[in-house]
């Protein structure tokens, strides 16, 4: 069991595995490229769904990213080992080190620890919850649309409404808006998004995108939007993630500093 938790622990299988996922992702960027109808739908599906429609059925175009998502599975477990591994050699020296260098000492792997929550965040973001599809939820001029979402949670969609440029850019696009009613439960709220404005609302993510085609850039004329909505659980980890991984940046640079003041003035000044 020590061989095998320091093989688990140890900094060279994290070297391999890094280079690893290095090589796979390389390799994966000439396969996106030659086969984008295939891997698009990432940016707008969930990994699963992804991988029953297309990943799957088409392992030779794939082949990578399966043994991407493998290797990282045991680069994680391999920094968790690390973690544990890091933390009990300097809890094991606390008393001789000090409370202070002790905290220092650790903050490093905690870092390190946080930065691995973001990535499971974002694993999070990609299997659970909810993303629409291309023209699921669509507002045109002049029209208003039912829709139904996740949860029971029933969603009217307003025309849009448009602001256009006067002078020299008559006509362009200036702002678009979409009136967005929510009912859940019989209860209703009204909300609005915009164009470069997400909406956010209970924890679903609303984004307007203007449907490009046909008579769609005559000047003043109010064009066709669709609403990609997202429903993102791994948004939160992410969030509460990002302001930690920060202050324990500044813990371990402002700790550290200090620790290296303290012993040269030890050594300046022996007692």
């Amino acid at each position: 069991m020590k061989r095998v938790w320091k093989f688990a622990s140890g900094v060279t299988l994290t070297v391999w595995l890094t280079l690893a996922a290095i090589l796979l992702l390389l390799a994966g960027s000439f396969y996106v490229k030659s086969h984008p109808r295939g891997f698009n739908p990432l940016n707008h599906s969930l990994l699963q769904d992804w991988l029953r429609e297309w990943g799957l059925p088409n392992l030779d175009k794939t082949w990578w990213f399966m043994a991407l998502i493998g290797v990282l599975f045991l680069l994680g477990i391999n920094t968790t080992c690390c973690v544990l591994d890091r933390l009990g050699f300097h809890w094991n020296r606390r008393r001789q080190t000090g409370t202070k260098l002790f905290l220092v000492r650790i903050a490093p792997t905690f870092i390190h620890a946080t930065f691995a929550f973001m990535l499971a965040g974002h694993l999070a973001s990609m299997g659970i919850g909810y993303r629409s599809q291309e023209m699921d939820f669509v507002s045109r001029p002049g029209t208003t649309a039912h829709y139904s979402l996740p949860g029971n949670v029933e969603m009217n969609v307003g025309p849009p409404e448009c602001e256009f440029y006067s002078g020299p850019f008559a006509g362009s696009i200036r702002q678009c808006r979409i009136a967005l009613q929510f009912s859940v439960n019989g209860v209703s709220e009204t909300k609005e998004v915009a164009l470069a404005r997400p909406l956010l609302w209970n924890g679903y993510q609303v984004h307007m995108s203007q449907v490009f085609g046909e008579e769609q850039s005559t000047p003043f004329r109010t064009p066709v939007f669709q609403l990609l909505v997202k429903r993102d659980p791994g948004l939160r980890i992410i969030m509460i993630c990002f302001p930690v991984l920060i202050f324990l940046t500044l813990f371990y640079y402002i700790g550290e500093k200090a620790v290296g003041n303290s012993i040269l003035s030890t050594r300046m000044h022996p007692q």
